[in-house]
């Protein structure tokens, strides 16, 4: 499959997000200086993530979980979003993420580029392809510690990226998932198949594209392919109208929407081992340690009869656990 130079470059850009550890632009020293750090490792709500977490007491000597998080994974700001400046960099206020009194900042991720890379014709100024990552506190007592620690991630990331220090994933923490592209099940699709348009996006870890199947009956077909993190101890829980079931004798939870038009399915499964952030000997609730324990999971999505088709493959391609 040929793709345009500009898709070219937006899937460049999510493969340099992917490579990233985001583990590795945390100051540890610096934090623990605050509160022993617990847990490390990537947050629930994105499997292109990490999370510090460090204990402070409450006023009764009760000790609690505080977090300074990085995301890989964000969405670009809006252009009316506030900024501010960090290490000679403009980062931008995420006023979502801010709304509760935690600081966050949105910051460009701004990826050497080669000189082979660059535009052949002199008079194209061209504008690079920008992701970003999201910095964020939680729960982080008084509120200015927390934009103090947030800050100094931003700087670290900034300087890092600026001298061309980026830290690498398999330092920190073993996540194999996030290192690989959800879109690599083009590749390996079915003769009957073949990819009529492809949504390129810097999202590293969302991949959807149509089929065309050759059929005079059908039309293009949507496909949705992502990689996600669960609750390690209920990632293969039911939930809502997902069932469990299994395909080529291997676990998956399966939705199987009839309700309306031609039956829409929803599969996911899970890919590679448990990964655990608690850091063993540290003071932390059985719920702590629990939530520090995430499943990377592959979600895919399209009518059933061509998930019938390609969630087995899917599940060869991407290590599904038995």
């Amino acid at each position: 499959m040929v793709v345009p130079a500009g898709d070219r470059q937006k899937l460049d850009v999510a493969e340099q997000v992917r490579s990233v550890d985001p583990c590795g632009f945390f100051d540890q020293a610096r934090i623990s200086t605050y509160g022993q750090i617990s847990t490390l490792g990537p947050s629930m709500s994105s499997i292109g993530s990490c999370e510090v977490g460090f204990l402070q007491a409450d006023e009764g000597r009760r000790y609690y979980l505080s977090h300074v998080i990085v995301d890989m994974d964000s969405y670009p700001p809006n252009d009316d979003d506030p900024s501010k400046q960090i290490a000679g960099e403009t980062v931008t206020i995420d006023g979502v993420r801010s709304s509760d009194g935690d600081c966050a900042y949105k910051v460009p991720l701004r990826f050497p580029v080669s000189a082979a890379e660059s535009s052949q014709n002199p008079d194209i100024i061209e504008v690079p392809t920008l992701s970003y990552a999201s910095v964020r506190a939680a729960l982080i007592t008084p509120a200015a510690l927390g934009c103090e620690l947030v800050e100094n991630t931003v700087t670290n990331m900034v300087t890092m990226f600026r001298e061309n220090r980026i830290p690498r994933r398999e330092a920190l923490v073993d996540v194999p998932l996030p290192q690989r592209s959800p879109c690599e099940l083009m590749q390996h699709l079915p003769s009957k198949y073949t990819v009529d348009k492809f949504d390129a996006e810097t999202q590293p870890y969302d991949c959807k594209f149509f089929l065309k199947s050759g059929s005079e009956i059908f039309g293009n077909d949507l496909v949705s392919v992502g990689f996600r993190l669960h609750d390690a101890d209920r990632a293969m829980a039911t939930f809502g109208s997902f069932e469990s079931a299994q395909i080529a004798g291997k676990p998956v939870l399966i939705d199987r929407n009839t309700a309306v038009g031609e039956p829409q399915c929803a599969i996911r499964f899970p890919a590679g081992a448990v990964v655990d952030g608690y850091r063993p000997g540290t003071p932390a609730t059985e719920s702590t340690k629990s939530a520090a324990r995430s499943q990377p999971m592959v979600a895919l999505r399209a009518q059933c009869r061509v998930t019938d088709d390609l969630a087995p493959i899917a599940m060869e391609l991407f290590g599904a656990n038995k």
